[in-house]
């Protein structure tokens, strides 16, 4: 929706724990479903139940999950990484 940021996705994907989340246009430009998080139908109760139960009954899933996200914070989503994507745009490198 209008005003949407998804910048409080980086800081959850450093802790390194799986992530439920809406699945939103926004998440998905830095979430990969069933890779780095469970993305869920934001109008389902169902759906998001489902997809805690899912890594309550399987922690294989959520280590993979939270490794994987936090994997991709490192290489993707560090301040210093921000600032070398958004300099590198201004300056062509």
């Amino acid at each position: 929706g209008l005003g949407m940021s998804p910048l409080k996705i980086p800081q959850y994907m450093s802790y390194g724990k799986a992530i439920v989340a809406s699945d939103l246009l926004p998440h998905r430009e830095m979430l990969e479903p069933d890779e780095t998080a469970i993305l869920v139908d934001p109008s389902s109760p169902e759906a998001w139940s489902e997809a805690i139960r899912s890594l309550m009954d399987d922690p294989d899933l959520r280590a993979r999950l939270g490794a994987a996200a936090q994997a991709r914070y490192f290489s993707e989503y560090t301040p210093e990484r921000r600032v070398e994507t958004v300099l590198g745009g201004l300056i062509g490198g």
